[in-house]
């Protein structure tokens, strides 16, 4: 079973997702920022992570730089409401595999996830 680490803020999101995604297959492990996410990284092992980019203590953006140093090619799709706050030509310059703004919708998450462990 596939692994997917989702990392955002928001306690309902977390659930929402969560609850989609072993829904469909998926093992699933949850953070709240990203400094909690690169603990959990270590521990969980996921094949794909799924970002928000506003969150405490360390947001996505931070997150992906500090994930890409030692895992380049790791798999991040970003979910967010706030995609006018950043440059989305950056974000996937970073190494972000595909950016989906909130609300998400779900068969768009499930193509973006099939096609980031493909």
């Amino acid at each position: 079973m596939k692994k997917i680490l989702i990392v955002d803020d928001e306690p309902y999101v977390q659930e929402m997702l969560a609850d989609f995604l072993q829904m469909i297959g998926y093992e699933t492990e949850t953070a709240d920022n990203g400094l909690v996410a690169l603990e959990k990284f270590k521990k969980f092992q996921p094949d794909l992570a799924i970002v928000d980019l506003k969150m405490p203590v360390m947001n996505g953006v931070v997150f992906c730089e500090k994930l890409f140093l030692d895992h380049p090619d790791f798999p991040v799709l970003i979910i967010t409401a706030f995609l006018h706050d950043y440059e989305p030509e950056a974000l996937l310059a970073l190494g972000v595999k595909e950016i989906l703004t909130k609300p998400v919708d779900f068969d768009d998450l499930k193509k973006a996830i099939e096609k980031g462990l493909s």
